[in-house]
């Protein structure tokens, strides 16, 4: 990874984690799915886990903490770009330890999906297939 991807992630690591602290309290583990359909169409989805469950982050009443990510995940998606080749999904994802990880999907734009539709959890799916955040 480049210096300026790794300030990038820095920067959202302190973004996200920041406003964890702030805006929701009694917060454990965060997951913030940022992907782009093309270099013109971008989104975000993020939930959190308390131990009262798991609760989706509103991108409407949340707007400065979800426009924050889309920002940085531009920029971090350029950062990382080769040539024509730029990852689809990124997973950000953090505790209330301030431990966190950041994973990158290349191919499959429907990775790590956040959602409780159709009685899903509001984890990223797929989430057991990665490295743990310590």
């Amino acid at each position: 990874m480049n210096s300026n991807a790794t300030e990038l992630v820095i920067a959202l690591a302190t973004h996200v984690i920041g406003q964890m602290q702030t805006t929701f309290p009694g917060w454990e583990e965060a997951y913030v799915r940022f992907h782009a359909v093309s270099d013109f169409q971008f989104g975000v989805r993020a939930s959190y886990c308390t131990h009262n469950g798991v609760e989706l982050i509103s991108t409407l009443r949340h707007g400065a903490f979800i426009d924050g990510v889309m920002r940085l995940g531009i920029q971090l998606r350029e950062a990382l770009s080769n040539g024509d080749n730029k990852f689809c999904v990124g997973l950000f994802r953090a505790n209330s330890r301030f431990a966190y990880r950041m994973d990158y999907e290349w191919n499959d734009l429907a990775k790590w999906n956040i959602t409780k539709l159709n009685g899903a959890s509001g984890l990223p799916e797929g989430l057991e297939a990665l490295a743990p955040v310590e």
